[in-house]
């Protein structure tokens, strides 16, 4: 998951701290098990957040792993044009086109072959299209996705829902392979891209939501709970025809997403509230969040435990499983939200600071709920 702005020169972790020169800013960011920077002159800073993670994994490119360390390779020679971060692994795109990978690949998640399952150090791995140029990279919890030329998909990992989309029945796939995609969605090409525990869904740049995968909850948003195992058009509210979807998020059994930059439309499980609609279990069809209040833009997107909201860049709306807050900030420009579940909140202050904090509860600012999970939010 990506975070897009303009941001200052210090970033300050409370578990460690980095300097960077005053000239460097953040080009990209993205938080699961792992939380990724990379500057605009491409450097790569990571720190992970997963107490779990395999000792091998966690000694090996991190002498202390509650700090930023910026990762030195000899494989990063060029712009870094994509990062993303599942529960156990990440992939990093240099260029548009070298895909480096690192982390576990016990599903396949990497792209390996079986007999690979935790790798330890950044290896790059062929391009299933290499002489095209990658247009989107997505990880979700233990399957990845790359979309070359906004209209040809590969993915490997975890499909034992069908979240890969490639029709296949097996559990686990090693080795990027193409998803079937239907014509509409080759020629019209794909906008926006996410993906959850065990489902994906994509926005065409027509505006059109597919999705594939687990649908127990109905967060593929068709009504049904019956899983799929190829992308399918999910039919959408009639009040947003000719509106622009401007955002696109998957977590645990939920999806969302941004209408016009002010609407939120949610689907999928809701029986702690987690869709941010009061009275329903589960929320079969794309609808719309009527909680939000007054607003000229909003930023969204589920992880894991539930939804969180940023409103107008200083109000934090979030419904969890464990309970319900309203936060002001001041001055926050966007918002990403992790998939993990590691007790960690990451947030780019307003003064400029990164800061990572280990909680059990969130004190003070961020109150009255248990976060099981990595937010980020920017700010110019």
């Amino acid at each position: 998951m990506l975070c897009h702005g303009q941001f200052g020169d210090e970033y300050f972790s409370g578990l460690g701290s980095i300097q960077l020169e005053g000239h460097l800013r953040i080009k990209h960011v993205c938080v699961g098990s792992f939380v990724l920077i990379a500057t605009d002159e491409n450097d790569l800073w990571v720190c992970h957040t997963n107490p779990l993670l395999p000792p091998n994994l966690k000694s090996s490119i991190f002498k202390n792993s509650s700090l930023f360390q910026k990762i030195e390779s000899d494989l990063i020679t060029g712009e870094i044009t994509h990062i993303s971060s599942g529960e156990g692994h990440f992939i990093v795109v240099v260029n548009s086109s070298k895909i480096i990978v690192f982390g576990s690949n016990n599903c396949g998640e990497i792209g390996l072959q079986p007999n690979q399952t935790n790798i330890s150090a950044l290896t790059s791995i062929r391009s299933p299209s290499p002489e095209k140029r990658i247009s989107h990279l997505c990880t979700g919890g233990f399957h990845s996705l790359v979309v070359f030329d906004g209209k040809e998909m590969y993915a490997t990992g975890w499909n034992y829902y069908g979240s890969l989309g490639i029709n296949c029945a097996r559990q686990n796939v090693y080795g990027f392979e193409k998803v079937i995609l239907s014509a509409p969605i080759q020629s019209h090409g794909i906008k926006l891209l996410s993906a959850g525990s065990a489902h994906t869904a994509l926005i065409t740049n027509n505006n059109e939501l597919w999705a594939v995968g687990c649908n127990e909850k109905s967060c593929l948003g068709d009504n049904t709970i019956n899983n799929r195992k190829i992308f399918l058009k999910t039919t959408l509210p009639e009040q947003i025809k000719d509106k622009q979807i401007t955002q696109l998020s998957c977590g645990l059994r939920q999806t969302c997403f941004v209408v016009d930059d002010v609407d939120l439309f949610v689907m999928g499980s809701n029986d702690h509230m987690q869709c941010g609609i009061y009275g329903e279990n589960v929320i079969t069809i794309p609808t719309k969040v009527d909680v939000l209040g007054p607003r000229t833009r909003i930023d969204a997107s589920f992880n894991y435990n539930g939804l969180t909201v940023l409103i107008d860049g200083f109000k934090l709306l979030c419904f969890n499983v464990e309970d319900r807050i309203k936060t002001n900030f001041a001055g926050v420009y966007g918002l990403c939200l992790a998939k993990g579940y590691y007790n960690s909140c990451t947030i780019l202050y307003k003064n400029s600071k990164y800061y990572t904090k280990e909680i059990e509860r969130f004190q003070e600012q961020l109150l009255q709920t248990q976060f099981q999970q990595d937010v980020c939010i920017i700010t110019k």
